[in-house]
């Protein structure tokens, strides 16, 4: 078994298409118990029923919006916690107008937010789980695409705003993403980096819907304990003489 927790994911599908993609993973009963469900423009994962006592106690952590959206200005947000929204109202309070972020300052504002955030050990979580995030903003073509990672080494170390975060835009056809854990050892143990470069890895796609997406990020994870994934795809709609218009497509594979 290779558990690599959850990831996150930004990229291009094979035609140009922005996407930011999600998948969950989960060894105990609490994490594996839960679903995707799409509500209109953001994902949440949530208990596949009744909380149980175990993920009562855990649900600031196993309970959240992985996906939020708005159409109207093109951009979407994805991330393993709650820090979803904040990163979401946070870029669209100083960056909603008619200007997208210029790329530094998408880095930066991610970055920000994920130090604010910190690891999930300020939480209680025993294995200090990264929070990780993406971002892709796709107004008028200037394309924030950003990734990041906290861990228990940026917050214990005075790195750099941009070592935690990362360009993100790959090929036509590619993702890049980020995993909380490694999957190299049996104990869970967050990636260990010493420059930008080194945060993400390269995922080709071949969907072109975006639950054909959802249903291949669900393939990337093991089989013996994946539990969901969700995707949120731009459809571009040409416009004559001016700027593409669109939406954001959202989908979800569950495991049950």
């Amino acid at each position: 078994m290779v558990y690599t927790g959850r990831r996150v994911a930004v990229g291009l599908t094979s035609d140009n298409e922005p996407v930011l993609l999600y998948g969950v993973e989960g060894r105990s009963e609490a994490s594996r118990s839960r679903i995707a469900i799409v509500h209109g423009s953001r994902v949440s994962i949530e208990p596949a029923g009744q909380l149980t006592p175990e993920q009562e106690a855990m649900k600031s952590r196993i309970v959240y919006d992985a996906i939020m959206s708005n159409a109207e200005k093109k951009t979407a947000v994805v991330s393993n916690g709650r820090h979803t929204g904040s990163i979401f109202r946070a870029y669209m309070k100083e960056f909603g107008g008619d200007w997208p972020a210029r790329e530094t300052d998408a880095h930066w504002l991610v970055s920000r937010v994920l130090k604010r955030w910190g690891h999930e050990g300020k939480q209680g979580d025993r294995y200090n789980t990264p929070r990780i995030a993406g971002l892709f903003d796709r107004r008028y073509g200037l394309v924030p695409c950003v990734l990041g990672i906290v861990t228990e080494q940026v917050m214990s170390k005075d790195y750099d705003w941009w070592l935690n975060t990362t360009r993100a835009l790959s090929e036509s056809g590619a993702i890049r993403y980020i995993t909380t854990y490694t999957g190299e050892t049996e104990e869970s143990q967050a990636p260990v980096f010493q420059s930008a470069s080194e945060i993400t890895k390269t995922q080709h796609i071949e969907g072109k819907t975006a639950q054909e997406l959802a249903e291949e990020m669900y393939t990337f994870m093991d089989p013996n304990v994946v539990v969901c994934a969700a995707v949120a795809l731009w459809v571009s709609t040409p416009v004559e003489g001016s700027y593409p218009k669109g939406k954001w497509e959202l989908a979800v594979k569950n495991k049950s």
